[in-house]
């Protein structure tokens, strides 16, 4: 899988490793709101009550992920990269339905993607919940430092893992 790997990233800990925990993210990431980590370990880590409504998968990038709610929930980076060449993003990402009593959020969601504010891609909706997607993103950029954000796309629990940008259009091949 070429999401397992990601030689030449430019994203600093794409495989968001990190001690889990409620209202934790990754090294290397800048969060809004209230993100979590979690693992395949079995616990849910996020607001008090919740619980995960299966058992979630390891994502092919393997370890821990971060979960993101809605879109007030975002990680985002900030790349100095070259301006003119095409970049590829690729990320893994899925549908994790949550329980609380009554609140229950178990319906289809993707990732909205935005470059330095601009909503530039969202992922079709994963409806197979606990199952890993990969997405695919080729880009210019417009200026050197250049951010770019992840955010659930609905007001559903979402997770995210595996971002790997690399110079080059990939989205029809192989990263190297």
């Amino acid at each position: 899988s070429t999401y397992g790997q990601c030689i030449s990233n430019l994203i600093t800990n794409g495989s968001f490793t990190s001690t889990v925990g409620e209202d934790v993210h990754a090294t290397g990431w800048n969060a809004g709101s209230t993100p979590d980590v979690n693992d395949a370990s079995g616990k849910l880590n996020t607001s008090s009550g919740y619980v995960w409504i299966n058992s979630p998968h390891q994502s092919h990038d393997g370890g821990t992920w971060q979960n993101l709610y809605s879109n007030e929930e975002y990680l985002e980076q900030v790349l100095d990269i070259e301006v003119g060449p095409t970049y590829t993003l690729r990320f893994e990402y899925a549908a994790q339905g949550i329980v609380a009593g009554s609140m229950k959020f178990a319906s289809p969601v993707g990732i909205n993607l935005y470059i330095d504010s601009e909503l530039v891609y969202t992922t079709p909706d994963d409806f197979t919940q606990y199952t890993w997607e990969n997405a695919c993103y080729s880009f210019k950029v417009r200026k050197p430092s250049t951010t770019i954000r992840f955010s659930a796309s609905s007001e559903q629990y979402v997770g995210l893992d595996g971002i790997c940008v690399v110079m080059g259009d990939f989205c029809k091949k192989r990263i190297p």
